[in-house]
């Protein structure tokens, strides 16, 4: 957190490098919770000023369990809370468990929508293991909405969103892919683009 002089509260003992705070992530990827392991690793977060005062207010991030969160950034230390805006896709191992299927492990991009919402961007995947190179797993780019000041709420699942997809058209000149422009009605959760059709 990076604390400026508009109505900021610099920490006591506060020092460069300091942690100021540590935000717990509840609903973790979890063997308790069915998972096939006990532990996800974050994405760099995005850091968001919504009412451009130069304090960050919110924060995004993704997990290698593909779900993306809201860390809230706003008032004393105490409060800032993590909130998951969106539910990974899993599917069952044959052990029962639940495998993310997936990961996010690049910083989102958030842009305005509204003027209290926001368009979270993720692409899902990883190339950081070897066995990366193998998996030929679908992944997807997500346009999440969000609304910063949104008290927690059921996260979005991926069959909450619009589903757009590519059109490939062949012409003298060679072959072009589109992409559709299905409507996204005001009151929807985002849009979902598969990369592999």
């Amino acid at each position: 957190q990076e604390f400026g002089t508009a109505g900021a509260t610099e920490p006591a003992n506060s020092a460069p490098g300091k942690l100021v705070a540590t935000i717990a992530v509840h609903d973790a990827y979890t063997m308790a919770a069915g998972f096939d392991r006990n532990y996800t690793a974050l994405s760099t977060p995005t850091l968001v000023d919504t009412n451009a005062d130069n304090i960050f207010d919110p924060a995004y991030a993704g997990d290698s369990g593909g779900n993306l969160y809201r860390f809230s950034l706003k008032g004393s230390t105490d409060s800032w809370q993590a909130v998951k805006i969106y539910s990974g896709a899993t599917e069952r191992n044959s052990k029962g468990r639940s495998v993310a299927t997936q990961p996010i492990t690049a910083a989102p991009a958030v842009y305005r929508k509204t003027d209290d919402t926001y368009v979270v961007l993720v692409g899902t995947g990883s190339d950081i293991f070897a066995s990366d190179l193998k998996n030929t797993r679908r992944q997807v780019m997500l346009g999440i909405f969000d609304d910063p000041a949104a008290v927690a709420a059921a996260p979005v699942a991926q069959s909450d969103l619009v589903e757009q997809s590519f059109t490939t058209t062949s012409s003298r000149e060679g072959a072009y892919d589109y992409v559709s422009n299905r409507a996204v009605a005001a009151n929807a959760k985002g849009w979902v683009l598969a990369l592999d059709s």
